[in-house]
Parts: C-alpha cells; sequence; structure tokens
C-alpha cells in the first residue's frame, strides 16, 4: 500500500529543499568545471614553457661563454696596463737619477763636452718617459673598453639567467598544479544518490497533489 502524498506545505517545503540541493550541487559542478578548464590551460602553458626552455638555455650558455671571454680579455689588459706602467716608473727613475748628477754649473754655462753628453741623455730620457707615458695611457683607455665589454656582458648573462629562471619557475608551478592529488577534488560533485528519484519522491507527490487538486 503506496503512502499518502505530503500535504501541500511539507511538499513545498521538500521542494524547495531540493531545489537548494540541487543549486548547490550546481555550483560545485561549474567549480570542477571551472577547475578543469584552469588545469587545461595551465597543460597548455606548461608545454610552452617547455618549448621556450632549449631557447633560454642556450642563450644562457652563450653570455656564459661571452661573459668569461670577456673577463680573460679583462686580465689580458689589465697585466698589459701594469707593464707599462712598471716601465714608465722605472723610466720616470731613470730620469730622477740623472737629474741628481747634474754638471756643475760652469759646465752649463761654457756648454763642456760632460755637460751636452749630459743634456743629451736627459732629453733622450724624457723622450723615453713620454713614450711610456702614451704607451700607458693606451693601455688604461683599453682597459676601460675591456672594462665596460665585461660590463655589458654581465648584463646579458644576468638577464638570461634571469629569464631562464623565471621559466623554470612558472613551469615549476603548472607542474605542481597538474600534478596534485586528484582526491583533493573528491567529493565536490553530487554522487549517485544526489540524482536518485527514490531521494527526492516528495516531489512527485506535490505533482500527484496538485493534480489531484486540479
Amino acid at each position: 500500500m503506496l503512502d499518502p502524498p505530503p500535504r501541500s506545505p511539507e511538499a513545498l517545503a521538500n521542494w524547495r529543499t531540493a531545489r537548494d540541493g540541487f543549486r548547490q550541487a550546481l555550483a560545485e559542478c561549474r567549480g570542477v568545471q571551472d577547475q578543469l578548464t584552469a588545469l587545461d590551460e595551465a597543460g597548455a602553458g606548461l608545454r610552452e614553457l617547455n618549448a621556450q626552455l632549449p631557447a633560454a638555455e642556450e642563450r644562457l650558455l652563450v653570455a656564459d661563454r661571452d661573459l668569461a671571454s670577456a673577463a680573460r680579455g679583462v686580465s689580458a689588459v689589465r697585466a698589459d696596463h701594469e707593464v707599462h706602467s712598471r716601465h714608465q716608473a722605472t723610466e720616470a727613475s731613470k730620469l730622477t737619477a740623472l737629474s741628481s748628477v747634474a754638471p756643475f754649473a760652469l759646465a752649463k754655462l761654457f756648454r763642456t763636452r760632460p755637460w751636452q753628453i749630459h743634456e743629451a741623455s736627459v732629453r733622450g730620457q724624457l723622450g723615453k718617459l713620454d713614450a711610456a707615458q702614451v704607451a700607458v695611457a693606451a693601455a688604461a683607455a683599453r682597459l676601460a673598453e675591456a672594462q665596460a665589454e665585461e660590463r655589458r656582458r654581465a648584463a646579458e648573462q644576468h638577464d638570461a639567467s634571469s629569464a631562464r629562471d623565471d621559466l623554470r619557475a612558472r613551469a615549476g608551478q603548472l607542474t605542481k598544479l597538474l600534478e596534485q592529488d586528484p582526491s583533493e577534488t573528491d567529493g565536490m560533485l553530487p554522487g549517485p544518490e544526489f540524482w536518485s528519484l527514490r531521494k527526492h519522491q516528495d516531489l512527485w507527490g506535490v505533482n500527484d497533489e496538485r493534480a489531484e487538486l486540479r
């Protein structure tokens, strides 16, 4: 024998409860849909990042080599500058030594042979010192250029490294998102019992009662 259908107030209350449950489940389903869409977009993004990584790694490798080459260039030019600087100091010391053994004033006055020899030696040493100073200035200019090149290569290497690291970090985040435990989404979708007509048979009672009232 079938149970009589519930009265209208009870049936409507049950219907509202079922309706709210369905709305909640629908919102949960849409949330899962959004999550699955995000996972699909994450997968596409990860594939794109992985496709960009080889070029980024190659760019960094080239930048590392260029920076190492520039550093070696600076070392070579600095060593050359130090050689010229020591040579300049030596020539300056020789000039000082020559100046300290100048002939007597009378020798200069009468332009004696010893004075002439000393004067020629001083002029010759001044020429050598001037040449050494020119060489030092040129070496200093080369060193400045080499150091500027090294700074430029260092900036390129930093940019390449940052770009590669950024790609790796973003790829790691997407990988972590894609590798999350599937159990985290368990329970978000309504189970079979939600869709069971038996659970919501009161709805039919409402319909039956409305049919009787008509």
